[in-house]
């Protein structure tokens, strides 16, 4: 049974693919919520104000993607910071990734013109230092939306530095807003798989209105590059092979997205739509852009999007960028965080007879069993093999 097990791992081991969990950096589920509960509006100030007139941070149970809880943030609108506990024990995290993922819960009833927020550090080593050319998306309108944290622009103290350290969060809206953010954790660039690479070529990406932005190929780069002032531009009909079964195997697209030296607008966003046979659709919620120069990771939630078939006979996504002035950003890829399916044993998203095969061959196995011990128990036994066959086709 080693020898099947040796011989099958040599056989699909470029395939074999183990889906941990997303190490967690704040899961707010105590509640102090590290910190960020303190940065609440005195009760009393509540009282005299009006409680829609002041700021709320608290433990709740809605937008719960992770654990029991979330933290709830009530404000009326415009700029506060919430600053957070010495929380040195995330330095490990974030030495390995400073790019974050995080859920954002809107409640029903909720809708602003616009909201974000910024991340600043705070230790005794480097002081305070903040995102400047990036913001984070808040969710403008009632849904969940998973966003990026991108936080390389912010260096981390030294190695060797473990005294206090603060994750803070400007959070900024154009009117009273509400929102439940939950499962700040690390976004695990292993679960992605490219759509467009642009080594050689636009991928069939165009302007649609080259008055306003034209679209070329920069040297492995998507170049993106506003005319004489900003707006609303789609650069659209990118496609590749394979592309509508990749999709389907996620919710988020990521862009990296690098912003040249000089360029800036006062702000800038993007949606997504989706064409094939079934017809056009298109996210609501824009997802911010940089600034401002450097390199940055954005990515598009598209779970409110039907998804193409995954035999699509043709399947184009075309990108609605808006800005507040020109200025020129490079697509330097686009690829799609791929969700494990359950019983998907060699992680090609679909759970089919090599699947089977691999947990029957690894049968017994009690110690080092791999991907193949499929709800992680330590043991390959009858509960994998069930797991499997409930699942069987999915993805597929």
């Amino acid at each position: 049974m080693r020898l099947n097990r040796w011989f099958l791992g040599v056989m699909m081991g470029a395939l074999l693919v183990s889906y941990a969990p997303a190490q967690v950096v704040f899961s707010f589920e105590t509640p102090d919520l590290h910190g960020y509960a303190d940065d609440s509006d005195p009760s009393e100030y509540c009282d005299a104000v009006g409680w829609d007139n002041c700021w709320q941070i608290f433990q709740a149970t809605q937008g719960v993607t992770d654990g029991s809880y979330s933290m709830g943030v009530k404000w009326p609108g415009g700029f506060r910071w919430l600053i957070s506990n010495s929380v040195p024990e995330i330095l490990p995290l974030l030495r390995t990734e400073q790019r974050l993922l995080v859920d954002i819960t809107v409640p029903a009833g909720r809708s602003v013109p616009w909201a974000n927020f910024i991340v600043a550090f705070n230790d005794g080593e480097l002081g305070w230092r903040q995102t400047n050319n990036y913001r984070v998306t808040i969710p403008r309108n009632p849904g969940t939306l998973t966003t990026m944290i991108d936080t390389r622009s912010i260096a981390l103290p030294s190695t060797g530095y473990n005294d206090w350290f603060q994750f803070n969060l400007g959070m900024n809206a154009g009117g009273s807003h509400e929102i439940y953010m939950d499962n700040i954790r690390l976004f695990d660039e292993s679960r992605t798989q490219t759509a467009f690479t642009f080594d050689s070529d636009t991928q069939g990406f165009s302007s649609w209105d080259t008055n306003v932005a034209n679209a070329s190929w920069d040297n492995g780069a998507l170049r993106v590059q506003w005319v004489s002032s900003g707006g609303f531009v789609w650069i659209g009909g990118g496609s590749s092979e394979g592309l509508a079964a990749l999709i389907r195997r996620g919710h988020l697209l990521v862009l990296d997205i690098t912003v040249p030296s000089g360029a800036s607008t006062p702000w800038g966003n993007v949606i997504l739509a989706f064409n094939d046979d079934t017809g056009w659709r298109q996210t609501s919620e824009p997802i911010e852009l940089p600034v401002g120069s450097g390199s940055y990771t954005i990515a598009i939630d598209y779970r409110s999007l039907s998804l193409p078939p995954a035999d699509a006979p043709w399947f184009q996504i075309a990108l609605g960028f808006n800005t507040g002035a020109a200025y020129t950003l490079l697509i330097d890829n686009i690829r799609v965080l791929v969700e494990p399916v359950p019983g998907d044993v060699d992680g090609n998203g679909c759970v089919d007879d090599a699947d089977l095969l691999a947990v029957l061959f690894a049968f017994g196995c009690s110690s080092e069993c791999g991907a193949e011990d499929v709800n992680g128990d330590g043991v390959v036994d009858d509960a994998d093999l069930l797991t499997v066959l409930f699942n069987f086709g999915q993805g597929c």
